[in-house]
Order: structure tokens, then sequence, then C-alpha cells
């Protein structure tokens, strides 16, 4: 994939609107254990402040640890990191990721490389890099926010962004068994057809493997088992694994139709979230 100048400058505007939310949010946290897995809310504000440096360091062409772009290896590198920095104070962390935050919009107007090195030595277009870092705040925001019992709006642009202009491009370059279970991608093949309500369309394709085709790619003619229709904040909710279906399903956020919808159920259960 490309780098998209218009991603990048939607991505980037879209993290200027959700930094001064997402410092009060880590400001404001109170200490609360197992948030994320393992994690609470103080291990949670230091990873935002790791991210930031990492996609910042990736977007000026600084290597990055190594690790293998698979979740189990990146979750390694994440808790290392973690152990190897002890701040867990929220206004300290907060001033940090905000003074990040700040430097990296007015150093980042536009990339100095198009294509760049990331983890797992992987290359992805500059767009991708500056809507995974917003993808990201998002979902972090989310953690907190639900930590501490309040509301976390994510915008549908925003959302879509985050799906299709960071998870669809990194799902790729991670290659096709990167992000799945392999105990239910095994001889699975199905083509699965989404549509961001407002926004993009992408399609799943399972072929003891998962990728993901977007914009021309993503209508090739082919039958589909599924047809979905998602609000974009819940699909990406529901992709990185913190809400389940049936209440989506029941509140109509996700809507699926087509000649074998039941199948959907395997597709979720065969994705390992990042």
């Amino acid at each position: 994939m490309r780098h998209d100048a218009r991603r990048w400058n939607e991505a980037r505007r879209g993290i200027a609107d959700v930094a001064p939310a997402l410092v009060e949010l880590v400001r404001e946290s109170e200490p609360v254990g197992s948030v994320v897995g393992h994690w609470g809310t103080g291990e949670i504000a230091a990873h935002i402040s790791h991210v930031i440096r990492y996609d910042g360091d990736s977007l000026h062409g600084i290597p990055l640890p190594p690790a293998e772009l698979r979740p189990a290896a990146v979750a390694t590198v994440t808790d290392s990191e973690l152990a190897a920095d002890p701040e867990r104070n929220p206004v300290v962390l907060a001033e940090r990721i905000e003074k990040q935050l700040a430097d990296l919009l007015v150093h980042m107007e536009s990339p100095a490389l198009e294509t760049v090195t990331w983890l797992g030595g992987v290359s992805l277009p500059a767009s991708a890099v500056m809507c995974h870092l917003l993808e990201e705040l998002l979902v972090h925001g989310f953690d907190l926010a639900n930590a501490a019992g309040r509301s976390w709006r994510i915008a549908p642009a925003h959302a879509a962004l985050a799906i299709v202009g960071a998870a669809a491009p990194i799902i790729t370059a991670a290659g096709p068994t990167a992000f799945v279970n392999r105990r239910h991608t095994s001889g699975f093949r199905a083509r699965f057809d989404i549509r961001l309500r407002g926004e993009d369309r992408f399609l799943v394709v399972f072929d003891d493997g998962m990728t993901i085709r977007v914009g021309p790619d993503a209508d090739d003619g082919q039958p589909v088992d599924a047809h979905a229709s998602a609000d974009p904040a819940a699909m990406l909710l529901l992709m990185l694994g913190r809400v389940k279906p049936g209440p989506l399903v029941a509140r109509g956020k996700v809507v699926v139709w087509g000649r074998r919808p039941w199948r959907v159920a395997r597709m979720i259960a065969a994705t390992t979230p990042p």
C-alpha cells in the first residue's frame, strides 16, 4: 500500500482533536488494576507514551526494537518497555503525553519519508503509522474512560481511519497468518464484505490465513459469504477485543446478512486482536 496524503492529514487532525481529552483522562485517572489484561491505568498511560515515541521514531527513520509483528511478540516488547519505565504518576504521564503529541504534530506536518520501517522490520506507508497512532489514542482512551466510568466518544471518521488506514495495511504487511488463530483458520475459506457506515468499505478474505482488501480491491465481483454494516466505532472496538459481538448486534450497531451469515462467528473466532 502507498502513502495516502489525505489519510495522513485526516489522522493528524484526528490526533489533534483527541489529544486534549486523552490528556485530561490520563491526568485525572485513579489507580485501577487489570483494566486490559494485567495492565492497570498506570500501565496504559505509560504505554501510550511509548507508542507515541515508537511511531514518532519510525516516522523519523529511527530503528525500532526488534520484534516479530505478531500479537504475542509485540506484547513481550511492550511489557519490557513498561518494566523499564517505572513512572505511573498520572500527572507526570499526562504532561509527558501532552508534550510528545504537541512535538509530533509540530514536526510532522508532512512525512519525512513516505515509506517507513516499523515493528518487525515491515515496511509501511507513513500514513499507516499516523493512523496507527490515532488508533492507539482512541482505544486506550476508551480503556481509561471505561475504568473511570466515563464516556468516550470515538468519531466515525476517526474509527474508519484506524481500521482502514492502520489495521488493514499493518495486517497486510505482517502477512496472512500474523493476526489469526491457526486453530480456527486451518482449512477455513470465506469472504466477508464489511461496510463502515458513512465511511469506508473493505473485504476480509480467509484462505488458511487472513487478508484485508481496501479500495478498488474491496469489490472484485466475487461472491461473499456475508455482508456486515457496522457503526465504525463499534467495529473498531470489536476488532480490538474491547466489546462482544452479541450486544452490538442486539443494538443494531452491527447488522449481518448474506448467503452464510453464520460464518461471521468463525471469522471473529479466527481473528487474534493485536
